[in-house]
This record gives structure tokens, C-alpha cells and sequence, in this order.
């Protein structure tokens, strides 16, 4: 009796390691979503921040209207002002500010402070 449990314990390990051989693991996977590296826009309202400079560097605008910064680098950057602040911007991460006054707005990265810009208002 012990040597048909040992038997067909045997059996169910080969048949296991059968079946896991047999799987084919090695494919790569399909559908798989990734994130897609972000493209430079080139709307008039936008600021790509790119090799740790933001272009345009400077920036006019209507009031009320919207300025969106996208972070085109691999390091973490803000979009600060003593208006606004972005907070830390990964890459691919975009930040958004409505102008709802006139006047000129200087920005800088608090990481990066030689990263500055401007953005004017009518």
C-alpha cells in the first residue's frame, strides 16, 4: 500500500513537470500596455519641459486662457511661481494654470533652479 502511494505520488510529479514543460513560457506577451514615451507638442499654449530647459521660455497669453507644461525629461521637475506650483512633475506628467490676471509671471524648477521662464498675460 505505501509503495503504490509513493507510486502514484511519483507519477503525479512527472506529469506535473510534463505539463509545466510543455507550456511554452517563453513567448513574449502580447497586449501588454506600456507607457508610451511622451511627444513634444507644440500647441501655442503649451511649455515642453525638455533637456532641463522650458521652451518656449517665454510665453504670451490672453488672460483667461490655459498654459499646460508636459515634462518631456526623465528628471523630475516643477513649474513654480508666486502664483503657482506644480509640485514634482514625473516625465510624461503635465501640469495645467488658467491666467485669469494680467501681468508677467516668472517661473523657475525648484529642483533646477537655472530653469527659468516667463509667461505674459494681455
Amino acid at each position: 500500500m505505501k509503495r503504490r502511494r509513493l507510486l502514484l505520488s511519483l507519477g503525479l510529479i512527472l506529469l506535473t513537470i510534463l505539463i509545466a514543460g510543455c507550456s511554452n513560457n517563453n513567448q513574449p506577451a502580447t497586449n501588454v500596455p506600456t507607457t508610451p514615451t511622451p511627444a513634444a507638442t507644440s500647441s501655442p499654449n503649451t511649455v515642453n519641459i525638455q533637456s532641463f530647459a522650458f521652451s518656449p521660455s517665454t510665453l504670451t497669453v490672453n488672460k483667461g486662457d490655459t498654459v499646460t507644461w508636459v515634462n518631456l525629461d526623465s528628471a523630475a521637475h516643477t513649474v513654480t511661481s508666486a502664483s503657482f506650483d506644480s509640485g514634482s512633475l514625473a516625465k510624461g506628467q503635465s501640469y495645467n494654470f488658467t491666467f485669469n490676471q494680467a501681468g508677467t509671471f516668472a517661473y523657475h524648477c525648484t529642483v533646477h533652479p537655472s530653469m527659468q521662464g516667463v509667461v505674459s498675460v494681455k
